[in-house]
């Protein structure tokens, strides 16, 4: 019994210790990292979507299929946008920032703007999670769209 004993409190002493000693992790999430960001106010909407982003991959829409891509690039700031193509720059326009219904009694900024074609393009930035920003189409079945900040 004497020798249960001592194993199970060197145990619990090694367990204590290896627990303790472990360091945090600098890369670990912060809490800003995971938030929905369409009830934001627009400062804090312009303040994460801010910086250049690589479009990893969109899904949802009428098929919900998942489409990846290799070389779309987004630079983003408070009222400019940029979208880039495989080296060839689609969109560099202004953002107009308007306040509509995104569904049911929502409302929330939404990101529009025009290509070369005078085509508009309204996103509604939904939210960061993680190291991923989202956005998503502002109509019916439109797609989301994942990227990742591009160093």
């Amino acid at each position: 019994m004497k020798k249960i004993t001592l194993f199970l409190t060197i145990i619990t002493i090694v367990s204590i210790v290896a627990c303790s000693s472990c360091k945090k992790n600098s890369d670990a999430i912060t809490f800003s990292s995971n938030i929905t960001l369409y009830d934001k106010p627009l400062n804090t909407i312009q303040q994460y979507i801010t910086g250049n982003w690589k479009l990893i991959y969109t899904d949802g829409g009428y098929t919900g299929v998942a489409q990846y891509f290799d070389s779309i690039y987004w630079q983003l700031s408070a009222n400019r946008i940029k979208q880039i193509y495989q080296s060839n720059i689609f969109i560099d326009t202004t953002i107009n920032w308007i306040w509509v219904p995104i569904g049911g009694a929502i409302n929330s900024n939404v990101l529009q703007c025009f290509d070369y074609r005078s085509y508009p393009y309204n996103y509604v930035v939904m939210r960061m999670y993680k190291d991923t920003l989202i956005l998503h189409d502002n109509f019916v079945d439109g797609l989301f769209y994942h990227f990742i900040k591009n160093k």
